[in-house]
């Protein structure tokens, strides 16, 4: 199957500029780079994708079974709705085009409305915490970009999202010899997609099912997180496979110790007199089995019964006694108290939060997590880290972009490349944990204001405490040097009028005071 957009077609023989080179061209995706020139033929590919992609499916899908461990999904869960804030007030991602220069107006807020219609197709304000929670265990997101191929220009119809076990890319690169050496002459980008996975000998197998899309109408977005042994792209954590293993075990070895040492057992001592040694094993199973009742629940059908049939390991110890003056004795086996696991399980969560790199301390049991009150480094650190994670998310959006305004002929390609590094995307935050920061930083800054101000006019100027103190730029010194000149002259004003009003007062409450001695007679004598 071949897909046409942005007037290329899969399988055109064109020879690409500036691609004849000693070393391959790396890119920010991960490739299976076959040496051929021809489509998937299972003869020259079938065993490089079953050896060079099992890796990475075996990754993502202990990725996935990790995540369902409940201290991961918890951390997990944390990191995610801290990096998405999702509000029926605002939307989750707004853009940015402050930065770019030398654009008009009417074309900026274009860009604008698309990426609001972007944000629609992928319906982000509703499911932009499954896409970004997806993004983050797997490592990689992808979507086909569906488009009408008939009225390209109408933009993006749908994105539909694939399974990154079910799609690779593919790059077939064409080596000829030059002097002796390998140059790499021609590349060829593809995606193969089969629905029963790409590793699956079902798929490289069945060749007639596997799909071939061009690298446009792919958006592809990674973590950015990369494993050169491995040659794959690796999730967050990746990190967290060896504790959350850890833990589990030091879990399961306390669940079988309580099963098996914990519960309190009987030992019952039964006097067999002369009996024959042949028959004792007989008579006390013959006393086991008349005094025994063993309590079973059915969690099918909810039922409590009584069973005899079954003799556990677990329950009443029955040991024949011969001879002596003692006779039958039933006594006590206390069950085990010395294991206690939960030392090591706190140690291997907290290890499991600082290789996810979230705060302990949002987990502790009885501690009230309060913004604003104090911002700790592991604090600071969490909150630069999910910054970091929305910058790479942002690749998302910036791919889909791209192909919304040149498809719309909104920009060209040349002129996108050149403004693409001025595209910000800006998250909705956690209001209460970002003005705590802000609050903090801005108090430090007064802090060094009034520390400097003995010496404003002596030793240094104005700017400097703009410079220095307040850490502004040129345009905010500008700004809100002219706000505050704006505000003096406002109460400069308002002080004149206010001392004219008292001045009109006074004039007034005098030539009352002149009226009433005026109009004052003295009595007659």
């Amino acid at each position: 199957m071949n897909f046409k957009i942005f007037g290329y077609t899969f399988g055109a023989n064109e020879r690409p500029q500036g691609l004849s080179k000693f070393i391959t061209p790396d890119f920010s995706e991960p490739t299976v780079d076959l040496q051929s020139s021809g489509f998937v033929s299972p003869s020259s590919t079938q065993f490089q994708l079953t050896t060079m992609i099992r890796g990475e499916h075996d990754a993502i899908a202990q990725y996935r079974d990790i995540a369902k461990q409940a201290e991961v999904d918890l951390a997990v869960e944390e990191i995610i709705t801290e990096m998405v804030v999702l509000s029926h007030e605002k939307p989750a991602v707004e853009l940015n085009l402050d930065f770019i220069r030398g654009m008009s107006d009417n074309t900026k807020l274009e860009i604008i409305d698309e990426f609001t219609n972007i944000l629609g197709l992928l319906d982000f304000n509703y499911k932009g915490h499954n896409i970004t929670k997806r993004w983050f265990v797997d490592g990689r997101v992808n979507f086909l970009v569906d488009i009408d191929e008939k009225n390209p220009q109408n933009g993006i119809r749908n994105l539909q999202y694939i399974d990154p076990q079910k799609i690779k890319k593919i790059r077939d690169i064409e080596k000829k010899i030059v002097d002796g050496h390998y140059l790499v002459d021609n590349i060829k980008e593809y995606y193969i997609y089969n629905e029963n996975g790409i590793d699956s000998a079902q798929a490289t197998s069945n060749v007639a099912n596997t799909v071939t899309f061009t690298p446009e109408s792919i958006v592809h977005a990674n973590c950015g997180l990369f494993d050169p042994d491995l040659n794959i792209i690796i999730s967050p954590l990746a990190v967290a496979v060896r504790t959350v293993n850890s833990l589990r075990m030091v879990e399961e070895s306390g669940i079988i110790y309580m099963m098996t040492r914990a519960p309190e057992r009987r030992i019952f001592y039964i006097d067999v007199g002369n009996t024959p040694k042949s028959k004792i094993d007989q008579y006390v199973k013959e006393i086991a089995d008349k005094h025994r009742t063993k309590i079973l629940y059915d969690p099918t059908t909810g039922k409590v019964r009584n069973d005899k049939r079954y003799l556990a390991m677990t329950e009443d110890f029955w040991i024949p006694r011969q001879g002596g003056s003692r006779g039958t004795e039933i006594a006590t086996l206390p069950g085990g108290t010395a294991f206690d696991n939960g030392p090591q399980l706190d140690y291997f969560k907290t290890q499991l939060w600082d290789a996810l790199k979230v705060p302990a301390s949002r987990f502790q049991q009885n501690a009230v997590y309060t913004h604003g009150t104090q911002t700790t480094s592991s604090e600071l650190r969490f909150y630069r880290y999910i910054q970091t994670l929305r910058l790479q998310f942002s690749r998302l959006f910036l791919e889909i972009l791209k192909r919304q305004l040149i498809l719309k002929g909104i920009v060209a390609l040349e002129e996108f490349e050149e403004i693409k590094d001025n595209i910000y995307f800006k998250f909705t935050t956690d209001n209460y944990f970002a003005e705590a920061v802000e609050a903090e930083i801005w108090q430090n800054r007064f802090a060094n204001l009034n520390a400097i101000d003995p010496y404003l006019g002596k030793l240094v100027g104005s700017k400097f405490a703009y410079k220095k103190c307040l850490h502004f730029t040129d345009e905010d010194i500008k700004e809100y040097s002219a706000d505050a000149a704006a505000w003096f002259q406002m109460n400069v004003n308002q002080s004149v009028e206010q001392q004219n009003a008292l001045q009109q007062a006074s004039n007034q409450l005098e030539m009352q005071q002149q009226e009433q001695m005026q109009q004052f007679q003295p009595p007659q004598v």
